[in-house]
């Protein structure tokens, strides 16, 4: 009997990491690496062998992703920065206690997830709620296509105007309607939509041709993220696909994992080249029209001399920062997506400066709870009698936690924070209560974009559609402030954005 896909994910992964390990060891021999090993593999022992299961998987998705996100972080920097030719503590100065606070952050994560998981799956008052209000409703391709060009549509709109200014209600609201340019991509996995078939994948030109134009759109765009998310979303959408299907093949035997090896090799050094040239570009981008930023982009994208030469201009003209009294550095990996998703070094250089301004600062407690309230909208504010200017408040946590332990002016940098950091610098010892409440009711919500019934799961459009954002929610930003933003927020509007618009294009095609 072959093995299952995840069994054979648990088993490379694990051949994987026992070479990583031994290699980091053997090339990088110090205290500091060994307990960046040990990180990894407790990290990756605990996400293996406990929640890497199908019925997880396809009963908590939404979930799942973002726990998958948390553990990555603990268990991808072994390997990003081997691959570089760097030790997994790369210029730390405080790195036994950074990978010892993640290992024991990632662990709270792990039992947020598993009292999450642990009972029978079923509904409760939010999901009948959202049920009653159609946002589980089985989708048609025609109304599939229409949130498509209607997400599309907008997209272009914003494109023309540029930037949103602070304040603009209007403008904010429906610029979040673009996440619905990528619902056509569903009609490429038939079983994620209609619990009738058992079909992984449709061809299906049209889809595709879209997709490609997505892709192209947010290379002229001059967004790095963007051009992740078409992608991204096809992939998590074929990967649950393929596992709602109970596919019983070998699908990782050696000759498929020497294939998936090739093609990263060549991947990742194209999209780093593309990363790279969308950041020669970027400060045109305002200057031009997308044609002119598209073909600038692509000639310099196949221009390698000159993609060489900025990439040593930027290496010499970056502040040669030997320790973190001197500044704020977050150095840490070249590859633009893994410096993004799994920068252990900036949990490295928060808890430096974390210790200097101390655990349970009053002032990081305050703007803490000035944050909750400024995530409810200024209208809502306005009528409660709240007069509070949002454009006052430009700066990040980070930025907030540099000026406190450097004892300097706040100004807006865009620093980010590690949750870790952030928490114990705004609770103390306490935070690791309080970021376990806030995890476990992420998930819960996170859960209520599907529907349980007798027959299965039912996924929202919503849910497949912003699958690839899942992925993404826990990351290096504004610490647990992220969790607390969906739950006061991010959540509800998501919900009331998506049901305003689909019962709209039903009832339209309805009448038609």
């Amino acid at each position: 009997m072959s093995r299952s896909f995840l069994q054979e994910i648990r088993k490379w992964g694990d051949r994987v990491l026992i070479i990583f390990c031994l290699l980091e060891i053997v090339l990088f021999f110090s205290s500091w690496n060994i307990a960046g090993c040990a990180m990894t593999a407790v990290s990756w022992y605990i996400f293996s062998r406990i929640f890497l299961k199908r019925h997880i998987i396809i009963l908590h998705p939404f979930s799942f992703l973002v726990f998958l996100s948390m553990s990555m972080y603990r268990i991808l920097p072994l390997f990003a920065t081997l691959l570089e030719g760097k030790p997994i503590s790369y210029k730390f100065e405080n790195a036994i206690v950074t990978f010892t606070l993640e290992t024991l952050l990632y662990m709270v994560s792990a039992l947020a997830f598993y009292f999450t998981i642990k009972s029978k799956p079923r509904n409760n008052c939010i999901n009948r709620f959202l049920y009653q209000c159609g946002f589980y409703k089985m989708p048609t391709p025609k109304i599939l296509w229409a949130l498509g060009f209607m997400g599309l549509a907008i997209r272009f709109i914003f494109m023309s105007v540029g930037s949103i200014e602070m304040g603009n209600v209007i403008g904010k609201f429906f610029i979040t309607f673009t996440f619905f340019q990528y619902a056509p991509i569903i009609l490429l996995f038939p079983n994620l939509y209609n619990p009738h078939t058992q079909e992984t994948f449709r061809k299906n030109k049209s889809v595709i041709f879209y997709t490609c134009l997505l892709i192209l759109l947010s290379f002229s765009g001059n967004s790095r993220e963007a051009l992740l998310v078409p992608i991204g979303t096809v992939i998590l959408l074929f990967s649950l696909s393929l596992l709602r299907n109970r596919s019983k093949h070998n699908l990782l035997s050696k000759k498929i994992v020497v294939g998936i090896a090739i093609a990263c090799a060549v991947i990742m050094p194209m999209l780093s080249d593309v990363s790279d040239a969308m950041l020669i570009n970027r400060d045109i981008r305002s200057e031009v029209s997308r044609k002119e930023l598209f073909a600038r982009t692509l000639d310099t994208f196949l221009d390698k001399e000159k993609l060489a030469q900025a990439r040593s201009e930027r290496e010499s003209d970056a502040p040669q920062i030997t320790n973190y009294k001197e500044g704020w550095t977050e150095e840490y990996l070249s590859n633009f997506a893994f410096n993004r998703y799994c920068n252990m070094r900036v949990s490295d250089i928060t808890l430096y400066h974390a210790s200097q301004a101390g655990f349970g600062n009053p002032v990081l407690y305050e703007d803490f709870f000035d944050f909750i309230i400024r995530q409810f909208p200024t209208p809502v504010l306005n009528f409660f009698g709240f007069n509070i200017d949002k454009s006052e408040h430009l700066y990040s946590r980070a930025d907030l936690l540099y000026a406190v332990s450097t004892q300097t002016a706040v100004f807006s940098g865009f620093r980010v924070t590690s949750h870790v950091a952030d928490g114990l610098v705004t609770f103390g010892y306490l935070y690791f209560i309080i970021q376990f409440i806030l995890f476990f009711i992420q998930f819960k919500l996170l859960d209520c974009y599907l529907f349980y019934t007798k027959g299965g799961a039912i996924y929202s459009i919503y849910g497949m559609v912003c699958i690839f954002d899942f992925l993404g929610m826990f990351r290096n930003a504004n610490g647990c402030l992220g969790e607390v933003a969906f739950i006061i927020r991010g959540f509800v509007q998501s919900c009331l954005i998506f049901i305003i618009a689909y019962n709209l294009i039903y009832r339209i095609f309805r009448r038609n």
